[in-house]
């Protein structure tokens, strides 16, 4: 009796041991906001420049039909398709309710239709565009757009009256900015560069816009309307920051800005040999 007491009591240990280890943990979960983009693979064709500047207008909603993103005005960029800047959201179900893009003068280029419009046959997805956001994620969330013609009313797109009118306010001024980075003595002035453009209004809102300066000299649009300018370029360990008014800036003028450091010199040299099977020190210089 003693012995099979024993067996018990062996077995029940083996038992309470062997689950200790299959304790199920807590997961730390990301926190903090998700990050969002919008991706088109392509765009209608108009008549507009390939290259001209593009900006996307956005509207959001949560699941109570409360607005908070209105008529966000997004950088539109394109390497390998067409993507706007990121906006962050807290985790939560949201509704895309506008999705449209603007030129550089502000006039309506393309729209995403809404559902049950006259349009919306046109895309796959029309609006409203769900979105299930959690554990900060980082979502790029394609977008489908139709190409607005003259004659073209925003009611048959499913928006308001008037919707693709209320951005043509906005008028911009077009300079070139160039990156130019001296490293020794050698000058370089047609390489690419990471670049920031800051803006103020009248009434003191900050706008960012954070894109890559293609080499040489590159057109940009600047918001007429707005009163201060920051460029900012970064390259190879070099940042140089610009900062302009309103009445400093010349439409068509080209703004240099970069910087420059010392060429870095080689201290050690060491040549090996293939001997044996390995590699051997041969020579060292210094």
């Amino acid at each position: 009796m003693r012995k099979t007491g024993f067996i018990i009591s062996m077995a029940l240990l083996i038992i309470f041991t062997g689950c200790k280890d299959d304790v199920i943990k807590p997961v730390n979960r990301p926190t903090g906001p998700n990050a969002i983009r919008f991706a088109m693979n392509s765009l209608p064709a108009d008549d507009q420049p390939a290259n001209a500047p593009i900006y996307a207008i956005v509207s959001i909603e949560d699941a109570n039909n409360a607005e908070v993103i209105s008529n966000k005005k997004l950088a539109v960029s394109f390497s390998t398709k067409y993507l706007t800047e990121k906006i962050e959201l807290e985790d939560g179900a949201y509704r895309v309710t506008k999705f449209i893009l603007v030129g550089e003068n502000g006039l309506t280029r393309f729209a995403t239709p809404r559902v049950n419009s006259e349009k919306a046959s046109l895309v796959q997805k029309p609006l409203n565009l769900g979105l299930e956001l959690d554990n900060a994620v980082s979502l790029e969330q394609a977008v489908e757009v139709v190409k607005v013609a003259a004659q073209d009313k925003a009611e048959s797109f499913g928006y308001p009256a008037g919707t693709f009118g209320q951005f043509n306010n906005e008028t911009y001024l077009k300079v070139k900015l160039q990156a130019v980075v001296t490293i020794g003595d050698i000058n370089y002035d047609s390489i690419p560069a990471a670049f920031k453009i800051t803006s103020w209004n009248a009434a003191g809102e900050k706008f960012e816009k954070d894109t890559l300066l293609s080499a040489g000299a590159k057109e940009i649009y600047l918001p007429s309307s707005h009163v201060r300018f920051s460029f900012q370029v970064q390259k190879w360990g070099v940042t140089d920051e610009m900062t302009l008014n309103r009445d400093q800036i010349t439409e068509g003028t080209t703004y240099t800005i970069g910087g420059a450091k010392a060429a870095k010199k080689l201290k050690l040299e060491e040549t090996y040999g293939f001997i044996s099977g390995s590699y051997r020190l041969d020579s060292k210089s210094v």
